[in-house]
């Protein structure tokens, strides 16, 4: 019957991820706010792997963020595939 949120950030490119503040409807304040938010690398222990399948899943393509659509989609379970050379260019 509890219920707890944490309001998180997370860095694809160093693999890492802040939390901002923590959420607990039953508190006063509901949200209490990390006075000096400091980032960690995720994947550490096997409490924080949930962190590393939103990450791989959900939020980012290698070392690269996804598109707020695909975060979206992936959310929803429609995963599309990623095209390594989407962003490339040849300028010769």
């Amino acid at each position: 019957g509890g219920y707890r949120a944490t309001f998180e950030g997370i860095r694809c490119a160093t693999k890492e991820f802040v939390i901002y503040a923590y959420g607990d409807p039953k508190r006063d304040p509901a949200v209490r706010k990390v006075k000096a938010p400091k980032w960690k690398k995720y994947g550490r222990t096997k409490r924080a792997d949930y962190r590393v399948e939103l990450a791989h899943d959900i939020f980012c393509t290698g070392e690269i963020p996804r598109q707020l659509r695909q975060i979206k989609q992936g959310v929803k379970g429609l995963f599309e595939a990623h095209n390594p050379f989407d962003n490339w260019t040849n300028d010769d």
